[in-house]
C-alpha cells in the first residue's frame, strides 16, 4: 500500500499489457469496508479509523452492503493538499463526538477512490484492474465527499 520513488519511467512495452500511472495524493491510505451492520474505515496499518471520519462514513452509507473500495483520504483547501490538517482529525476515541465533529466540519476530508475490491457478494480481487476500474467508475454513490483518481494508461 506504500507509494515507492523511482529514478525514471519504466518502459511500458517491456510490460504485457502496458502500464498504468496514477498521481500520488498526500493522505491516509484508506479501505472502506461497508458492512450490513455500518462502516469500516480502515487504514493501512488495520486499525479502524471510522470514528474520526464521520463524513465519509455517513457518505459511504449509501454503498451496497458488501462494498469494498480501496482509496486515500485527503484534506483540501483553496486547490491544495493538507495533509498536516488531515494528520489533526486523527483523534483519541475518548474526546468524543463534539470534538471530532467539528474537526469534521472545519476540515472535512475527501475520499479519492484507486480500486474496487468487492461488490455484493463478489469479491473483484482475481479480476483485472481495467474491469474493477470500469465498475468503480459505474458506481453513481462516489460523489460529494468522494471521487474515482484519474489513470493514465501507456501500452
Amino acid at each position: 500500500m506504500l507509494a515507492r520513488a523511482a529514478s525514471d519511467i519504466p518502459d511500458p512495452k517491456k510490460f504485457s499489457g502496458g502500464l498504468s500511472f496514477e498521481p500520488k495524493w498526500d493522505g491516509f491510505r484508506m479501505i472502506i469496508f461497508r458492512q450490513a451492520d455500518g462502516v469500516v474505515l480502515q487504514s493501512r496499518g488495520g486499525e479502524d479509523l471510522s470514528y474520526c471520519f464521520p463524513e465519509i462514513v455517513a457518505e459511504a452509507m449509501a454503498f451496497p452492503s458488501g462494498l469494498v473500495v480501496d482509496g486515500e483520504l485527503v484534506v483540501s483547501h483553496d486547490g491544495r493538499l493538507w495533509f498536516d490538517e488531515l494528520s489533526t482529525r486523527i483523534r483519541p476515541r475518548r474526546e468524543g463526538g463534539r470534538k471530532i465533529a467539528a474537526l469534521a466540519e472545519g476540515s472535512p476530508a475527501t475520499f479519492v477512490a484507486f480500486d474496487l475490491m468487492a461488490l455484493p457478494g463478489r469479491s473483484l480481487l482475481d479480476e483485472t484492474l481495467a474491469l474493477r476500474r470500469t465498475q468503480l467508475a459505474g458506481l453513481a454513490d462516489l460523489q460529494h465527499r468522494s471521487f474515482q483518481t484519474a489513470q493514465t494508461a501507456s501500452i
